[in-house]
């Protein structure tokens, strides 16, 4: 059974009358498990660089080295979906 997890995303319009129901113009969307998991890989690595001992590094070199971590996972997972 794969995970999913529910979003709303509200387009504008008025709300519908009774419990439970959306409102008017809200799309519904599902998202999956890896989908969740996608924006949480690069800060995840960024932290395991940050917290490694890389000889010959500095610490200036390693904060850089996490921010291009997180920049290319995002550039991987997002912007080369979106061309």
């Amino acid at each position: 059974m794969s995970a999913r997890l529910v979003s709303r995303v509200h387009l504008g319009g008025t709300k519908a009358l009774g419990k439970g129901k959306p409102c008017i113009g809200c799309k519904i969307t599902t998202l999956s498990f890896t989908s969740f998991l996608k924006p949480l890989v690069g800060p995840a690595l960024a932290v395991l660089v940050l917290q490694l001992d890389i000889p010959g590094l500095s610490t200036a070199g390693q904060n850089m080295l996490a921010v291009a971590i997180v920049m290319a996972v995002w550039w991987a997972t997002e912007a080369l979906p979106l061309a």
